[in-house]
Formats: C-alpha cells, structure tokens, sequence
C-alpha cells in the first residue's frame, strides 16, 4: 500500500511538472505572437483640425495624468469642434504621453492643423480616448 501511495504521489508530481512546463511553454509562445504582432490601427477621432486650446488636466481632478485640447473644425464623426481628453493610459508609455503634449501646445502655438485617433476602442467616449496627434500645414 504504501508503495502504491509513493507511486501515485510521483505520478502526480512527474504530471504537475509536465503539465506546468506545457503551460509554460504556451505562455512563452504567446509572448512572442504579442511582442511580434503589428501595431494596433488607431480609430480616428479629427482630421484637418486646429488646437484652439491646451488644459494639462481635465479640472475633475487636481492630479488625473490626463491633458485636454479643444479644437476647432476638422472632419470628424465624434469630435470636431470638442474637447479630445489623452490620458496616459491612452499610449504605451509615459514618453509617448509626453511627446503628445509637446506636440499639442507646438500645434496650438503655430496655429498647425492636426490629426487626431486613438488606440483604444472608440465605442463609448470616443474623444475621452485620445492617444495618437499628427500634425501638419
């Protein structure tokens, strides 16, 4: 009986780790399929607009890591003549969050049109989702 009970319990354990290094492995190979695929097409919220303001907040909140432009004009479904909110969750990284706010006050002071879309789903606040600016004359 307790040779039975040793066998099953190695039994057991050879399968934990077999099944664990195939989870394993799974994982690892769906990394790969992530790190490779091809970046995500961003949902165009404004095309051919002009930033006619810049707020570095929301004004809900004294600290909400989001920034805000108005625009005016533009081709747009959504947002032509609004406000656009980018939160920082809205790129992948801080320093694209950043060099999206540069971009908007250079917009805004050289009176640039721009080109505005977002990498997230658009389906139920569009212009809250902000993420991507092209400017250009």
């Amino acid at each position: 009986m307790k040779r039975a009970i040793n066998f099953l319990a190695t039994l057991m354990f050879a399968f934990v780790l077999t099944f664990g290094f195939v989870v394993n492995t799974a994982s690892a190979d769906r990394a790969m399929e992530v790190a490779t695929d091809p970046p995500t097409v961003p949902n165009v919220l404004v095309t051919n607009a002009r930033i006619i303001e810049v707020k570095n907040t929301t004004g809900t909140s004294w600290n909400d890591n989001t920034y805000v432009i108005r625009v005016s004009g533009g081709t747009s479904k959504f947002c032509s003549d609004g406000r656009i909110s980018f939160p920082v969750t809205g790129v992948n990284d801080i320093s694209s969050y950043e060099r999206g706010f540069q971009m908007a006050l250079e917009a805004l002071n050289k009176d640039l049109n721009v080109d505005i879309a977002a990498f997230q789903s658009t389906n139920r606040s569009p212009c809250n989702n902000g993420g991507l600016i092209t400017i250009s004359k």
